[in-house]
């Protein structure tokens, strides 16, 4: 780890801390811990991911598609576990989850993968791999989606894009366990 952990008992700022333990259900999560080295970044953090993660017109289940596919385009094996894990829970069947451990090849899977799934990849994989977006993509999920839920798709990907670079940038490792 790049940047230390603030003990388990910190008490300050006590208001941000607070709203963090109430999303995380009563304790705080190691990526907390260092967040709280900068209490600005730290509140908004929260905030942010609450939103992302509670707030968005997201499926759940294309959220732990969403996101265990960023897991692995991002190296971050620690996170694949526990969303590939909600993944199934909200219907994902062993065989997807398999196909999985390579979303760019799942894009393609027209066995395993419904057309909204694979477009859902798709974007996953272009938001990762490139700055710009085909139109063929987007053109793909507008057709099942509204005008915001592709926004919060977007955000989504967009979202935990940031999170999976900061956390290899800070130095989390599969030691950490799933972070967000």
């Amino acid at each position: 780890m790049r940047i230390s952990l603030k003990p388990n008992d910190v008490s300050e700022p006590a208001e941000t801390i607070a709203a963090m333990r109430k999303r995380r259900g009563g304790s705080l999560l190691n990526v907390d811990r260092v967040l709280l080295h900068s209490p600005p970044m730290a509140k908004a953090w929260n905030d942010f991911m609450g939103t992302i993660r509670g707030d968005l017109m997201v499926d759940a289940r294309i959220r732990e598609l969403v996101i265990c596919s960023l897991a692995v385009l991002h190296a971050a094996d620690y996170a694949f576990g526990p969303h590939l894990a909600a993944f199934r829970k909200l219907g994902g069947n062993e065989m997807q989850a398999a196909a999985l451990r390579d979303p760019v090849t799942a894009v393609g899977n027209r066995a395993l993968f419904p057309g909204l799934d694979r477009a859902i990849l798709a974007l996953t994989v272009e938001m990762t791999r490139k700055t710009k977006v085909s139109d063929p993509v987007v053109a793909a999920i507008r057709t099942a989606l509204n005008e915001q839920q592709l926004l919060d798709l977007i955000g989504l990907i967009s979202a935990y894009i940031m999170v999976f670079r900061f956390l290899a940038a800070t130095g989390f490792g599969d030691s950490e366990g799933c972070p967000e």
